[in-house]
């Protein structure tokens, strides 16, 4: 999209490149065309306004409407690599507790990484995960130091 940094994929795959998900990530973005790539891009632009709509129109992060949201940001991170509702959880704990992250959702629309985080844990519950007790397997991998995106670098690419 308009605010792709190239930095990105780099500081990724140092963060997450010896994980299976980054060798499933790769394997998959290897086979997709262009068309493939602009399809996802509009599928993801789409899905964060909705939920940036969401918040700023006070949708209760526990509601239906919320977990449907989350399970659509889940099913977006399962294009990429296999995202289980417990991978689900641990990774909205990501996106509060990790500064990159945690500024992309919430220059989208402010308070959404945390309404984010309490959905997907909600729609997690929904489907019989408890998330306090959400495991990932090898999670050391995918969780290993922030990334250097500052909120304008997140926000503008620049």
């Amino acid at each position: 999209g308009p605010n792709w940094n190239p930095q990105w994929p780099r500081e990724a795959r140092a963060r997450w490149g010896d994980s299976a998900q980054w060798t499933e990530y790769a394997e998959r973005a290897a086979a997709r065309t262009t068309q493939d790539w602009e399809a996802i891009s509009i599928s993801v632009r789409e899905l964060e306004a909705d939920l940036g709509t969401a918040v700023r129109k006070g949708l209760a992060p526990r509601s239906t409407e919320a977990m449907q949201l989350a399970e659509r940001h889940r099913a977006s991170i399962d294009t990429y690599f296999t995202c289980t509702y417990d991978r689900h959880v641990l990774l909205g704990r990501m996106y509060v507790a990790d500064d990159a992250f945690r500024c992309h959702y919430d220059d989208i629309a402010p308070g959404l990484s945390t309404w984010l985080t309490i959905a997907i844990k909600e729609n997690a519950r929904h489907h019989g995960i408890d998330p306090d007790q959400a495991t990932w397997g090898d999670l050391g991998k995918m969780t290993n130091g922030p990334l250097n995106w500052p909120c304008s670098d997140a926000k503008t690419g620049t």
